[in-house]
């Protein structure tokens, strides 16, 4: 009777610890599951994040990307019309201060010195006022109070009717030279000479002082777009602020190399071929900067 009551109470150990067992082994079974699916949510959702995460980067980027484009667009126009308007500037000095010329206001080197004197004069004293108002929209005066795309705007237009008098003017100093040189003076007498040198220094200064504007002008754009148009569009990314500095820097490199030929080219024919192409090729260039910056 106690040998069969001891595997009665055998049977029954090995019942329940199988019991056990299939209870372990399934509920092992639905943790898996569970975690198998709890698995699949999670990267369901870390998906969809990045999808909207993506979504969310085009739609910033895109507006800083053609930002960026219109402004290094602008920049180039500004950049090879400036060198060929200073290589040729250069040119026509040149051609003015010819020791053939009956009247003269002394050697080529003297007119180009004095021409790079004055602007740059005129650049050291007149920018740092001039870049101070580049983002003055909280100002209290009604005629100073304008934002970043006002203040380019004006001082990009206002190059224009500067180039276009000091281009007339050397139209006009280009074809009284190739007069004289070709008709000499007529012995009217020394107050004839004297009108004459009179006028042609008159003109010689108001060269200088539009060209000079003018330039006070284009460093002003400059200014503001390397030093605050840049900077404004990096929000506050380092990256993004060198890599647009080193665009910037090659746009000016390669124009440096590019401009020089150009006006060489333009050069080949007479000077009042000369002036037509480079004055437009100036004003085109700054009409079309001035849109860029609007968009």
């Amino acid at each position: 009777a106690c040998r069969c009551t001891i595997n009665n109470i055998g049977m029954e150990f090995n019942k329940l610890q199988s019991h056990h067992e299939n209870s372990q082994r399934d509920s092992n079974d639905r943790f898996k599951n569970d975690a198998i699916e709890l698995n699949h949510r999670a990267l369901s959702s870390v998906s969809q994040s990045d999808e909207q995460h993506s979504d969310t980067d085009t739609h910033i980027n895109h507006p800083r990307t053609l930002a960026r484009v219109l402004v290094c667009i602008s920049h180039f126009f500004s950049e090879i019309s400036e060198w060929i308007w200073q290589f040729s500037t250069v040119v026509w000095l040149t051609s003015l201060g010819r020791d053939d010329q009956s009247i003269s206001l002394g050697s080529s080197l003297f007119l180009n010195s004095s021409y790079s004197a004055t602007s740059q004069v005129l650049v050291f004293l007149l920018v740092p006022r001039i870049t101070k108002y580049v983002n003055n929209s909280s100002s209290k005066s009604t005629w100073l109070a304008f934002s970043r795309k006002k203040f380019m705007s004006r001082i990009i237009l206002g190059q224009i009717p500067c180039l276009l008098f000091a281009t007339l003017l050397f139209g006009r100093e280009l074809s009284n030279d190739s007069l004289q040189s070709s008709n000499g003076i007529d012995g009217n007498g020394d107050r004839d000479e004297s009108n004459r040198q009179s006028t042609i220094l008159l003109g010689f200064v108001s060269i200088c002082l539009l060209s000079g504007f003018a330039q006070v002008l284009q460093s002003s754009y400059e200014v503001s777009i390397e030093r605050d148009w840049i900077v404004a569009m990096s929000e506050n990314d380092g990256q993004l602020l060198e890599s647009n500095n080193v665009l910037l820097n090659q746009i000016h490199l390669i124009c440096i190399i590019c401009g020089p030929s150009i006006a060489v080219l333009l050069h080949s024919h007479s000077d009042g071929w000369s002036l037509v192409c480079v004055s437009l090729i100036k004003i085109i260039s700054l009409i079309l900067m001035n849109a860029l910056i609007k968009r």
